[in-house]
């Protein structure tokens, strides 16, 4: 694993000064940090020796049954909350079951959660 100093090192040998904005190779040298930890990561040209470097991640979010919240409902809160950029599916369909107010589960989300709103 790279150290933040060696990282800078990297970083501030690359001539990216405007004009000419010769940046590819620092965005290929930053890509290469997300995608070993797993991202998709995209280089998109826009213009000679220049990228936009975008990196995305696939992330399972494990939706458990709270007392009177559907999955689909809190998968469209979700939804509505982060945006058209990100895409949601449900990965299992299951009935919901019923779960003690009293579990130390439940009891956690709701401390945790208290006064969290969605937009």
């Amino acid at each position: 694993m790279t150290s933040s100093v060696e990282l800078t090192q990297d970083l501030v040998r690359f001539r990216t000064i405007n004009p000419p904005g010769d940046e590819r190779a620092c965005a290929e040298r930053l890509a290469s940090l997300p995608e070993g930890a797993g991202f998709a990561v995209d280089l998109t040209p826009f213009g000679e020796g220049r990228a936009h470097l975008v990196a995305r991640a696939a992330i399972g979010i494990d939706i458990r049954t709270i007392p009177g919240q559907s999955h689909a409902k809190i998968r469209d809160q979700l939804a509505s909350y982060l945006g058209g950029d990100v895409a949601l599916s449900t990965l299992l369909d299951a009935e919901s079951v019923w779960t003690s107010p009293d579990d130390a589960w439940i009891s956690d989300v709701f401390r945790i959660t208290r006064g969290c709103r969605f937009r």
